[in-house]
């Protein structure tokens, strides 16, 4: 359905990230979804880019425009959104729709 985008798309934006969680251990988190490019953190905010994608469902899913649960540490998750900002996907004008 899928296969027009790029392995590396979509980039992720995470809300809300508490300020003691570490690059490090968002990147070793994500790791899970495949192959890390880059995190970056500004304020509560975490953006994170993929050079290749290896969990196909949830990627999937993310360009459905739907969230994807990630639990980091029991109860605590990750609600995982894609960046809509991202310029390179606005080449593939997908329709995000909150569900």
């Amino acid at each position: 359905m899928f296969d027009h985008i790029p392995k590396y798309l979509p980039s992720l934006c995470l809300t809300r990230v508490n300020e003691k969680i570490t690059v490090e251990q968002l990147k070793l988190c994500f790791s899970h979804f495949g192959k890390v490019k880059s995190v970056t953190k500004k304020d509560t905010f975490v953006y994170i880019q993929f050079k290749e994608w290896s969990h196909q469902e949830a990627r999937e899913r993310l360009l459905q425009g739907k969230q994807v649960n990630l639990v980091y540490e029991e109860p605590w998750f990750f609600k995982v959104n894609i960046n809509k900002r991202d310029p390179e996907m606005a080449r593939y004008k997908l329709d995000f729709k909150r569900t």
